[in-house]
Order: structure tokens, then C-alpha cells, then sequence
């Protein structure tokens, strides 16, 4: 047999994969390990080992050296972990116990080995084949990425009760292993492991179909001659120049506003809220979407710009009239418009039977453009759109009293003096 050593790593070659597969079991065997096959491959000039580990593996082997929150740059470099977030954590605890009986998605942990260990395979020559790797019953991993995710599995395992434990713990999750000595260079994979760009809030919008608000703003794109072919599903926010109307995004926070009330609730919280709203019983989703539907087609055919961009062609050169309209300056044409829009919507539609059409009526009435006298001192200074939490309940308030709304019992709105939570279109994107 053919032996290689590769840092920690010692590489045995045997005649066939059957033979490799036979000699790490035998050695898994009387080292009360446990075998793990794998994929041997390089990237560079280092080996790495890819396959998966169950849950409790991941629980018992693996370990994680987390910085201290407001260490020194001295103790930062001892450790191989950024500070565990523990609110990320039970957040992903959450999410994975909440979709354990369906289907839930879990990244790859990126591990490090730092302790000698034994990898069989064959003496076929390939860059890349099937291997088993051999894990001693002390052998101890690292983690380089995945921390969150280790932590928030056991989380879910200790939640669980014992008779869900086990069937839960021999679920798997991908791993990819190096073996590497230089903290230094497990500082650097940690770093270039971090450099995936994010999904943008308009594409998770479209693609995150677990919060049921998603669909509805998918529908509401389809359904609404305003929306159709004009929501820009792959942007962070819109220049002046946009052609397109909102992003998916800022229409996400009109059915946020719309459903709940309150612009302020976060991602997580907005979840759960439309569970609770939008899946308690058959035809609870379609009503409620129906609401929306006919609130924004209603008021399409009487705010005047709306109605001038709902009539254009979607696409081609007219779309190029959104874009100066736009730089025209309407405050309906904003994030901020469309939320104050929703927190009237839902305070019209809270209580079933509502005649809201009339106040919806005079909502399309009102001055919509940035010069108009409803908005000046709140949401619009020297012809610019403010964002800011209080200034956008004054511009509701003022909104209430000139369509003669008279409150429909309490709703709960941000406190003054929190972060805005609105996005808005930039001077430029």
C-alpha cells in the first residue's frame, strides 16, 4: 500500500476503492472511530475532502474558537470564529425545527482538520475519487465557516424531545474539510469564505416563498395593470433613471404595511405575523390578497400618475415616460408613498365590512406630487423624500384627517426615534 503525507494528513492508496473502503473500516474498528467516504480533490496546491456528516456527528466533533466581543486584535488572532451572533443562531434553530418535517436547506460547513488523521482511497489516478476518512472517537474538528449553523443544530436537538431526538440527529448535512496548520491561512479561508455576495432583498422577496407575504407580492405583480412588468426583482433600490416603477422589495413592504399596520416589524417577526395572518385556514390567503388586489386597482384608476402608468404598454419605449415622471417628483412613486398608502389600506380593510371606497376615493384625490402641501414638513423637504419614522406618521395623521378617517381602533406604529426601515430610491443607484 501506498502512503502519503500531506500536513496532518496521511493519504493510503490500496489496491481498489473496495480494499480502501475494507482497511478504513478495519481501522475505524480498533480506534472506536467512526468512517466517513468522501471526495479526495485539490484546489491549488492543498487537498481537500467533501461529503456530509449527520447532525450528531456535527454536534459531538465539531468545535468552534469564537472571538470575544471587543477583544483586542491580539485575541482575535488566537481564534478561528468571528463572535457568535446567538440571536442568528436560534434564528436558524427556529427556521430548521419549523421546516424539519417538509424541507429546509442548510449551506455547506466549511471544516478544518488540525490533528493527524488517515484517508484511504485507491491507486487509481484521478484528481478527483472517492475516498473514507477515519475519525478516532477523540478526534476533534474546527469549524472555519458554519458556526451559526452548528450551534443552531444543537440548539434543535436540545429542544427536540427524545422521542424525535434520534431520527433527527442521523440527518446530514455537506461539509467541506481542509487540513491546514497556519492559523493565519484558516484566518484567510474564513475571510474568502465571506465574500459570497448576499441575495438582494428584492430577490429574496421573489424567490423566499416560506414567508406566504412573498406570494402575495408575486400575485399582486401579476394581477395589478399598475405592477405588471414594472417591479424590478433584482436591485437593491432604483435610480431616477429606472424605467421600472418599485422594487420587489419596496413592494414587499407594502404588503408588509398592508397586512400588519407597522412598517417597523423586521424580517423574522414579519414571518411568523403572516403565517398567522395568511395560513390559519383554506381561502384566508386568497381573501386577503383579493383585498390588496382590489385596494391598489381601485385607486390605480384615480391617483392620475398611477393611472397614466398603469395604461402605458409594459416594456418598450414608453416605460421611458416612468422615468420622467419620476424625476417629476411624486411622492406615490416612492417607498415611502407606497407605505403610507398601505397603512391607510389596512386601516380600511381591519374591520370586515368597511365602506372604504369612499375614503379610498378621496385618498386618490389628494396632492400627490412632491410640492403638494399635505407633505411639506414630514415626508418631503426642499422637493426631497424623508424617510424618517416620525415624519411618516405625521404625513399619516395628515393623510387621516384629510380624507376624514377617523381611527378604527389601535394599531401599533414605530416608535419615534427608531431606525427608518423604508427603502427609498436613491439620488443615484
Amino acid at each position: 500500500m501506498n502512503s502519503e503525507v500531506i500536513g496532518n494528513l496521511t493519504i493510503r492508496r490500496a489496491e481498489s476503492f473496495a480494499a480502501a473502503q475494507q482497511q478504513a473500516m478495519e481501522e475505524a474498528l480498533n480506534t472506536l472511530g467512526q468512517v466517513i467516504p468522501v471526495i479526495l480533490f485539490r484546489q491549488g496546491n492543498r487537498v481537500n475532502l467533501s461529503g456530509a456528516m449527520t447532525f450528531g456527528m456535527v454536534s459531538q466533533l465539531l468545535y468552534s474558537r469564537s472571538a470575544k466581543q471587543r477583544d483586542t486584535i491580539e485575541g482575535v488572532v488566537a481564534t478561528t470564529n468571528r463572535p457568535e451572533d446567538k440571536k442568528h443562531s436560534d434564528e436558524i434553530a427556529d427556521y430548521i425545527l419549523a421546516n424539519r418535517k417538509s424541507k429546509y436547506y442548510l449551506g455547506t460547513l466549511s471544516l478544518n482538520i488540525q490533528e493527524p488523521l488517515t484517508l484511504y482511497t485507491s491507486k487509481a489516478e484521478s484528481k478527483m475519487q472517492l475516498a473514507y476518512l477515519v475519525l478516532p472517537k477523540t478526534a476533534r474538528i474546527s469549524i472555519t465557516d458554519g458556526q451559526h449553523r452548528q450551534s443552531a443544530i444543537k440548539k434543535a436537538l436540545d429542544r427536540l424531545p427524545p422521542d424525535q431526538l434520534q431520527e433527527f440527529a442521523s440527518e446530514s448535512i455537506s461539509v467541506l474539510i481542509t487540513c491546514e496548520m497556519d492559523i493565519s491561512q484558516i484566518h484567510q479561508d474564513f475571510a474568502d469564505a465571506s465574500k459570497t455576495k448576499p441575495l438582494p432583498p428584492s430577490l429574496l422577496a421573489v424567490y423566499d416563498m416560506r414567508n406566504p407575504a412573498n406570494r402575495v407580492v408575486i400575485e399582486l405583480e401579476r394581477n395589478v395593470a399598475l405592477f405588471r412588468g414594472r417591479i424590478d426583482s433584482t436591485s437593491k433600490t432604483l435610480s431616477k433613471n429606472s424605467s421600472l416603477l418599485y422594487t420587489a422589495n419596496q413592494l414587499r413592504q407594502f404588503v408588509k404595511v398592508f397586512l400588519t399596520g407597522s412598517w417597523q416589524m423586521g424580517s423574522v417577526d414579519f414571518e411568523k405575523t403572516a403565517h398567522d395572518l395568511l395560513d390559519v385556514e383554506e381561502g384566508v390567503f386568497e381573501r386577503e390578497l383579493g383585498k390588496a388586489i382590489e385596494f391598489v386597482n381601485y385607486l390605480a384608476e384615480r391617483i392620475p400618475v398611477w393611472r397614466q402608468i398603469a395604461h402605458l404598454p409594459a416594456g418598450g419605449t414608453t416605460a421611458a415616460q416612468i422615468r420622467d415622471l419620476r424625476q417629476e417628483g411624486y411622492v406615490c412613486l416612492t417607498a415611502v408613498g407606497l407605505v403610507i398608502i398601505a397603512r391607510i389600506g389596512h386601516e380600511l380593510f381591519k374591520v370586515d365590512g368597511t365602506d372604504w371606497q369612499p375614503y379610498a376615493g378621496r385618498l386618490a384625490a389628494l396632492d400627490w406630487r412632491n410640492s403638494g402641501q399635505i407633505w411639506q414638513g414630514n415626508v418631503v423637504s426642499g422637493g426631497r423624500i424623508i424617510s424618517q419614522q416620525a415624519l411618516m406618521r405625521v404625513a399619516v395623521d395628515r393623510v387621516r384627517a384629510a380624507i376624514d378617517l377617523a381611527k378604527l381602533g389601535e394599531v401599533a406604529e414605530p416608535a419615534e426615534g427608531d431606525a427608518a426601515a423604508v427603502e427609498h430610491q436613491p439620488e443615484d443607484a
